[in-house]
């Protein structure tokens, strides 16, 4: 099994995100993933890290709600 990755948020409460996982996975070379989803990956962790100085903040809620709905259709 995975260990889970934590983050963050606005709140500063640590929540589980599957897509930071996936991210992390794939930066790291546990996840195969082409040169368009690598560098996404690598951005979306390079924003997480740079949200509170850039003004912008990942909305796990929103996230969370996507992650569900796409596996049903």
């Amino acid at each position: 099994m995975k260990k889970k990755n934590t983050l963050t948020n606005s709140t500063n409460s640590l929540l589980t995100d599957l897509a930071t996982d996936y991210a992390t996975a794939v930066v790291s070379g546990q996840e195969l993933a082409g040169p368009d989803i690598r560098h996404a990956c690598q951005r979306h962790l390079r924003d997480l890290a740079t949200e509170s100085t850039r003004e912008i903040v990942w909305n796990l809620a929103a996230a969370q709600r996507a992650i569900r709905f796409f596996p049903r259709y």
